[in-house]
This record gives C-alpha cells, sequence and structure tokens, in this order.
C-alpha cells in the first residue's frame, strides 16, 4: 500500500473564504486604516499650516487693518471705556488704595491704571523716538502721576490724556502687530535691566 499523500487544506469561513483571503482582506483594511490616517494627518497639518500662514499674513497687516480690528480694540478699549466712567461719574476704583480697571469681556480681572497708563507711554515715547516724531505722552503719564499721589482729577486733564490717547491710537494704525509687540517687548527688557540695575 503507498503511501498517503497529505492534503494541504485550507480553513473556510462560513462565508467561503479562505484564511488567505481573510488574511489579505485584513492587511488590507488595516492598509486602508493607516492611509486614512495618513491623510488625517496630512490634512490637519495643512490646516495647522494654513492657519499659521493667515496668522502671519495678519500679523504683517497694519493694525488699522479690519482684520486687526479686535487687537486695536483690546489696546485702547479699556483705556477709553476707563476714561469715559471717570468722566461721567468722577470717580476712581480703588482696591487697597491702588487705582484699578476691569476689563469688558473679564470685569473679575482687575489692572493697575496708573502702571497700565505708564507702560502705554514707554511704549509710545520709544515708537516716537524710533519715527522721529515729536513725543506726545505728557497728558496721559501726567493723569497718571495725579491718580498714583490721589490728586483730584478735573476735565482738562482727562481731555488731555485723551488727546495722548488719540495721538497714540493714530500711531498704531500703521504699525503692524508685530511691530508693537517688539516695541512692547523692548521696554519690558529695558524696564527689568533699570530694576536689576535699582537693586544692584
Amino acid at each position: 500500500m503507498g503511501k498517503s499523500s497529505r492534503m494541504k487544506r485550507e480553513r473556510h469561513d462560513p462565508h467561503g473564504r479562505s484564511a488567505a483571503d481573510l488574511f489579505a482582506g485584513v492587511s488590507q483594511a488595516r492598509a486602508d486604516a493607516n492611509l486614512c490616517r495618513q491623510f488625517n494627518l496630512l490634512g490637519e497639518a495643512l490646516q495647522l499650516e494654513q492657519a499659521q500662514q493667515r496668522i502671519d499674513r495678519i500679523n504683517n497687516l497694519p493694525m488699522g487693518h479690519p482684520e486687526n480690528a479686535h487687537k486695536f480694540g483690546i489696546t485702547f478699549g479699556p483705556i477709553q471705556a476707563w476714561m469715559d466712567a471717570m468722566e461721567s461719574s468722577g470717580e476712581i476704583d480703588r482696591l487697597q488704595g491702588m487705582a484699578v480697571m476691569s476689563l469688558e469681556d473679564d470685569p473679575e480681572l482687575l489692572i493697575p491704571v496708573v502702571g497700565s497708563f505708564l507702560s502705554m507711554c514707554d511704549i509710545y515715547e520709544l515708537i516716537a523716538a524710533d519715527a522721529g516724531v515729536p513725543d506726545e505722552t505728557a497728558g496721559l503719564r501726567r493723569l497718571a502721576k495725579m491718580i498714583d499721589v490721589h490728586m483730584p482729577v478735573f476735565r482738562r486733564d482727562l481731555e488731555a490724556a485723551r488727546a495722548t490717547t488719540e495721538w497714540m491710537a493714530g500711531i498704531t494704525r500703521t504699525l503692524t502687530p508685530q511691530q508693537f509687540s517688539d516695541f512692547s517687548v523692548a521696554v519690558q527688557i529695558r524696564a527689568e535691566l533699570a530694576n536689576q540695575k535699582a537693586a544692584a
């Protein structure tokens, strides 16, 4: 009696597919899933790149451009709102003796008035020097010092400060957000160096 031949058999699933077919199907499904993930990652990367391109484009537009209106509002809105309230009520909100103002979209966040005004003056003093134009920060700087020492503030003082902020706004409309940020950082660095020198 001859040797019995051994037949290689393949298992079949209920739908008639062989193991090889099933393996091929699983492999294809995994490949498709990986391809989908790659496309999704590529799509996310493209979206991020487009978003960054838009940010870069906006940062190189002047602050007076409609697309930068919100940044312009963030810069001058709180100051103008504080002056309007001061003019109508004649009162200054203080916390432990320090004059403060709040943001319209975050009333719980209190900002020191004097420090904010003087910081703005320092920034625009630097901007004016860089542009070779007269420095017109005196009105706002004087108001800040009056508030700091609790001097009475009159309408003429507010009008002088408003004139300063209008001058600042005019300059700001010609600057890009990146330029304004660069001047702000320069003032912060200068202030930090001055503090270190005073502490030495």
